[in-house]
């Protein structure tokens, strides 16, 4: 079973998920904490989580496919930034949430 660490939640192939949340910052950590694959395809959004987490998370902007029984820890912003300030991110003043997506099974 992997841990992926997304900027945002996909569904990357058919299946049946459960996303449920919100997750605190310590739900985060402690998830995190055995091991992940960040997803996290923002410089600054990675930096950000780095330091709210005290967990190194790796910019890497790469695609993910879940199989049945991955987990993955979403960072969800709670409004749509403009493109201008996505690379001047400065997420301590953006409201944010995280949540919990499991691939269940593949949908049959």
């Amino acid at each position: 079973m992997a841990v992926f660490l997304l900027n945002s939640s996909v569904l990357t192939t058919f299946g049946r998920y459960h996303y449920t949340g919100p997750l605190t910052v310590p739900e985060v950590k402690n998830k995190l904490s055995h091991g992940f694959v960040s997803a996290i395809g923002h410089e600054n959004t990675a930096k950000f989580l780095t330091q709210l987490t005290g967990i190194s998370i790796p910019y890497q902007r790469i695609a993910i496919e879940m199989a049945i029984g991955d987990q993955a820890v979403v960072f969800d912003l709670k409004t749509r930034l403009p493109q201008e300030d996505m690379m001047s991110l400065q997420l301590e003043n953006v409201s944010f949430q995280f949540g919990l997506l499991v691939r269940e099974d593949d949908g049959e």
